[in-house]
């Protein structure tokens, strides 16, 4: 499904890859619209070529250090269609960067899939033993337009826009506004528990289920294809 106008004029005025320290603040901005709700699938864009980098602990909390020695890397690394869907596999794994080859350590596997159709949905995902937990209809994660307290529930799983908050991350200095989701289920997979998700970069908080600390990004790319 091709995106909205609104995203894709966005997406081209940016630069793909910025440097650490640079401040994203204004390409971030999305604090009204033209019609009721917020349009969740903008926080979560999966065109592009995109990888993403995240450090245990929030920038917020004076108390919480990251030690530096543990990344999770995510990485969009295949697509396919189904229908008019573009659904997107992200791999995600965890780099200890004390190793002397610093090889990642695939924890799990989420197909995503991101429109103004849909909405942001999740197709499957894969353990890292290579378990595969399809589902009969995709995870609806948000709709295309949502307003706080909504809720959506698919299955054994319930996704609330919970609102929009500001948040602080790794990469730049200055907060992002984000939508905040929460994904309540039974308890058997990686994607249950709080997402911080802001436009153009997506993900940028994620805060598994029954964890305390958060992975707040500290780095990302977008590189059209070929480029």
């Amino acid at each position: 499904m091709t995106a909205a106008p609104s995203t894709r004029a966005r997406l081209a005025a940016l630069a793909l890859t910025l440097p650490l320290g640079l401040s994203l603040a204004a390409g971030c901005d999305t604090k009204s619209f033209g019609y009721a709700g917020q349009p969740i699938p903008e926080f979560f864009p999966l065109d592009k070529d995109r990888s993403w980098t995240y450090r245990e602990c929030s920038p917020d909390d004076s108390a919480c250090v990251p030690s530096g020695e543990i990344n999770l890397a995510v990485d969009k690394v295949d697509t396919r269609t189904a229908g008019d869907t573009e659904i997107s596999t992200l791999t995600y794994s965890l780099v200890d960067l004390a190793t002397e080859d610093q090889t990642p350590s695939l924890t799990h596997v989420i197909e995503w899939s991101s429109d103004t159709d849909l909405g942001v949905a999740i197709w499957s995902w894969t353990a890292g033993d290579g378990t595969v937990t399809e589902f009969p209809e995709p995870v609806i994660v948000g709709e295309r337009e949502m307003n706080t307290g909504d809720t959506v529930t698919t299955g054994a799983f319930t996704s609330t826009f919970v609102g929009l908050e500001t948040c602080s991350i790794h990469w730049v200095p200055d907060p992002w506004e984000c939508v905040h989701m929460r994904i309540d289920g039974d308890g058997s997979a990686p994607f249950e528990g709080d997402w911080w998700m802001a436009s153009t970069w997506g993900a940028s908080i994620m805060l598994p289920a029954g964890e305390d600390v958060p992975w707040v990004l500290a780095g990302a790319t977008a590189v059209a294809g070929g480029e």
